[in-house]
């Protein structure tokens, strides 16, 4: 089944309500953001997740910080993964103290053997590297655009390799990118809010469309 993270959590209301939706990663935004929380807010909210069975793993989410400012975040507020939305490279990825999840964003000029080539580098051969995220990167800004890229492009690297894969999914069209792509995971903020805060309806809606799809992402799953 494909892994669902819904990014930009702010609180532990929601953080819960999305744990009770059966949610596999809550992404905290610990760096410059409209979605940007404090310190103490992140530990509130995994406080609030302690003892939900099968709990959600919270990804906090940095952008081209020092590693060691990252990960005496990550011990302070007992992240899970670290997700590098910034230029980080394999050298700074292996000073991480969790498993990672780095962003390679899909620009206009972006072409299929590009993309594989820096997948690859990232995942390993065998794997064992970093989870990548595929997102839209349409103005140089880090972080999501909540915009879609040319999933065409994707196509390739969903069958080859544990992606997740962002940008402008909606309850909408997320069950049709999961069943063309078959990716391993899907990430969304923007697509669940409305004016600008996260809406339990929208949620709800995205998890079932991702999860009713006919595809069952096999390739991908570990």
């Amino acid at each position: 089944m494909v892994k669902i993270k819904i990014c930009g959590i702010r609180d532990a209301a929601t953080a819960r309500y999305c744990a009770g939706l059966g949610i596999d990663y809550i992404g905290l935004v610990l760096t410059e953001s409209p979605r940007r929380i404090s310190l103490e807010a992140a530990c509130e909210i995994g406080v609030s997740l302690d003892g939900i069975e099968g709990r959600p793993r919270l990804a906090g989410v940095f952008v081209n910080q020092d590693y060691r400012t990252v990960n005496d975040v990550l011990h302070y507020c007992n992240l899970d993964v670290v997700q590098l939305s910034g230029d980080e490279n394999m050298d700074y990825i292996s000073r991480i103290e969790a498993p990672c999840i780095k962003s390679v964003h899909v620009l206009p000029s972006s072409t299929e053997t590009e993309l594989l080539y820096r997948v690859e580098s990232l995942c390993g051969t065998d794997r064992t590297g970093a989870r990548v995220l595929l997102d839209n990167r349409p103005d140089h800004r880090y972080g999501g655009s909540g915009k879609s890229f040319n999933w065409a492009l994707a196509g390739k690297i969903c069958a080859r390799f544990p992606v997740m894969v962002a940008g402008g999914l909606t309850g909408q069209n997320v069950g049709t990118m999961v069943d063309k792509l078959q990716p391993w995971g899907v990430d969304v903020s923007s697509g669940v809010e409305k004016d600008g805060v996260k809406d339990p309806r929208l949620i709800k809606d995205f998890v079932a469309a991702a999860k009713g799809s006919d595809v069952t992402a096999g390739g991908n799953n570990e």
